[in-house]
């Protein structure tokens, strides 16, 4: 099942981590396994929404979020 969700892109990969977790510890599993799966994204987007709004108007800083308009 792991090798499958492997080769399948999309969501696929989120319900395989909430599986494992279901499957190893119930719902104390599910949990863990979806902060973990989720908090990591979240941060680093958070993190890169706060640089936007920090450093976007700068103009030395222009060039490194010259991507990510909105």
């Amino acid at each position: 099942m792991l090798g499958t969700t492997n080769l399948i892109p999309g969501p696929n990969s989120t319900e395989m981590a909430l599986h494992i977790g279901w499957e190893r510890r119930r719902w104390a599993g599910l949990v863990v396994a979806g902060l973990a799966f989720i908090v990591p994204a979240m941060a680093i987007t958070g993190a890169l929404a706060w640089a936007y709004v920090r450093f976007g108007a700068v103009p030395a800083s222009g060039w490194l979020l010259s991507g990510s308009s909105p």
